[in-house]
Order: structure tokens, then sequence, then C-alpha cells
């Protein structure tokens, strides 16, 4: 659960990190996990600024998965 919530400043600078917390991590059936995606995800929301997040943040809440929408 920490790496994936570290992951959330890695994806800053690498975007297949991104790609990764979306893709995979979002599919993880436990709670605990998810919670750490949320705090990843906003720390990525963060450190690039939420103005630059939107594009990202529109992209998720459009996904099918619903873990992902509800970050």
């Amino acid at each position: 659960m920490w790496a994936v919530y570290i992951m959330g400043f890695v994806a800053v600078k690498n975007k297949d990190v991104m790609k990764f917390l979306k893709n995979i991590v979002s599919n993880n059936p436990l709670w605990q996990v998810q919670e750490f995606l949320g705090m990843a995800f906003d720390n990525y929301c963060k450190t690039i600024g939420y103005e630059k997040s939107l594009k990202t943040i529109d992209e998720w809440l459009r996904c099918k998965n619903q873990n992902n929408r509800r970050l």
C-alpha cells in the first residue's frame, strides 16, 4: 500500500506509473489499497497543480471502473 502512495509522486515524472495506477492498482479488491490509491492520485494532482490535473481527472471520471471514478 505504501508503494501505491509513493507512486503518486513518481507518476508526475513517469506517465507509465500513472497508467499502472489507473489500469492495474484500481482493480485491486482491497479497500485499503483503494484508500492509498486515492492519496496517491491526490498527491499527483497537488504536485502538478489541480488546474493541470483536470484532463486526468476527467479521464478517470469517464472510466468504466468504478474505483477510478470514485477517486
